[in-house]
């Protein structure tokens, strides 16, 4: 009797199985579509309860009301979400109807005597049920049988069923797949192991279950893995309690795609010298890369501006490039260093400070005059006379002391005007003439006066300009030289 039973299941089984692969779709009269994807399930007698869902499509051009109603079946509640749907033309709506088993039978009873009565679960049960639908309207009339198979937990033949979501992956687009258990009960624990050609991933721990049957995974791609075709392949493994275990398997050609991803991350420091940035790059990409990045900035901050990586001057600034290999991190910098700018403008102040102490720091009390200075409307200044008086103010004893007087060539002096000192030496160049005097063993409070008349030999009606009036002064061995304007001559 339970051979027979047992063959009896497996036809009901192969052909619920059968009929749970199909899609269902019921079309009467045209004025409505009824579409389901399965009229049958099987359920374990720890857990008598399943859903049916039943989608109504109105055909017509005008709005209809389709009721739904079953029949009640002994020792099974039947409950759904909708009596009636109201639908528009071409307007669609789900209705789910679940079917639960009361205690008539999943439930057993065992009188121990004439006061007790022990009830608990009927492990060995089995049982097949239909259940009657009819959806009606105006204009037409369905009817659908369900049909419900409980057996006991032994009796189910659980397998695994894993479907890849996509074919083109990348660190971007990881590999996905689903994990399908058929005909379940109980829970069950599993591991699932993703495999890519030579790369084998972490191993996945899951559980499955009669509420509990599918579930979607995803692992991801690290950059490690190249662009190519591969073989995908998922192993689905279930261990029992004596110690053995069952596998299933699904594969699937893949291709791992080009994927580019450069992440930067930018640190900048900005001081009184140079200014810095420093740019950590990690390719996170599967394929080697470079890095390219624009900077503007001026022709005269280009002339600051150091790197570590290679570049490429622009007009307006440079670009910067540098290969980084997949998972490669590296860091490259750019800086605008002003230091040697900084230090040739103190050199700058250093000797322009340098030549006007140089120049206000004369040790003599100079005092120049220009005088009887002859005029004519024509040929503007014809002659003038010049003096020149000093003294030594600071100095205790100056070794040697030259005086120099320079003057434009087109001025000549009269040799017989030169008051008490004649010069010791006249130099004569293209652009002016230089006079010279020497003196030895200049005192503190020594004071000279230098005076001669100059005649203009071009008559030449502008102002005259003279050269800076040199002193030049040893005093223990060490020469320094000042200097003292002279007046212009406004012609």
């Amino acid at each position: 009797m339970t051979s027979t039973f047992r063959a009896f299941l497996f036809v009901v089984l192969t052909l619920i199985g059968i009929g749970s692969v199909f899609g269902f779709v019921t079309n009467q009269g045209g004025a409505y579509t009824i579409s389901f994807d399965s009229q049958s399930a099987v359920v374990v007698n720890t857990n008598i309860e399943t859903d049916f869902e039943v989608r109504v499509t109105n055909n017509l051009d005008t709005t209809q009301t389709i009721g739904l109603d079953h029949k009640n079946v002994s020792g099974w509640n039947i409950i759904t979400n909708k009596d009636s749907v109201e639908l528009n033309p071409g307007e669609s709506e789900e209705v789910i109807f679940t079917m639960s088993a009361n205690s008539n039978f999943d439930y057993s009873e065992n009188v121990v005597s004439s006061d007790t009565i022990k009830i608990g679960k009927n492990e060995d049960y089995r049982g097949y049920f239909e259940f009657p639908v009819s959806i009606t309207s105006n204009q037409d009339n369905v009817s659908i049988v369900f049909q419900v198979q409980v057996v006991a937990e032994e009796d189910l033949e659980t397998s695994y069923e894993a479907k890849f979501s996509s074919n083109k992956l990348s660190p971007q687009s990881p590999l996905s797949f689903t994990v399908e258990a058929l005909d379940i009960g109980s829970k069950h624990n599993v591991t699932i192991t993703p495999i890519l050609g030579n790369n084998q991933f972490e191993k996945i721990s899951a559980s499955f279950s009669n509420t509990n049957a599918y579930q979607i995974f995803s692992v991801p791609l690290n950059s490690t893995i190249s662009p190519g075709n591969y073989e995908a392949k998922v192993v689905v493994r279930e261990e029992s309690k004596d110690g053995s275990a069952r596998e299933w398997s699904s594969t699937q050609n893949v291709e791992v795609v080009p994927y580019s991803n450069i992440e930067v991350e930018e640190s900048s420091h900005e001081g009184i010298l140079i200014d810095s940035t420093r740019l950590l790059l990690t390719n996170r990409g599967n394929v080697d890369d470079t890095f390219i990045q624009s900077l503007n900035h001026s022709s005269f901050q280009n002339l600051f501006f150091t790197t570590t990586a290679s570049f490429n001057e622009t007009q307006s600034g440079v670009v910067l490039q540098t290969d980084v290999e997949k998972g490669e991190r590296k860091a490259i910098s750019y800086a605008y260093n002003y230091v040697g700018l900084y230090i040739i403008v103190l050199v700058l102040i250093f000797i322009v400070g340098y030549l006007y102490i140089r120049k206000t720091s004369n040790p003599f009390d100079v005092e120049t005059k220009v005088y009887d200075v002859e005029r004519t409307k024509h040929e503007g200044i014809k002659s003038l006379k010049i003096r020149i008086g000093f003294e030594n103010l600071k100095i205790d004893k100056i070794e040697s002391l030259k005086v120099v007087f320079r003057m434009p060539v087109y001025l000549r002096v009269q040799e017989e005007s030169f008051l008490v000192t004649p010069p010791n030496h006249v130099y004569k160049g293209k652009t002016q003439y230089k006079l010279e005097w020497n003196f030895k063993n200049f005192e503190k409070n020594d004071s000279r006066i230098l005076g001669f008349a100059m005649v203009n030999s071009k008559g030449i009606l502008g102002d005259i300009r003279f050269g800076d009036l040199e002193f030049e002064v040893k005093v223990k061995g060490k020469v320094r030289k000042y200097y003292t304007s002279l007046p212009v001559v406004k012609g």
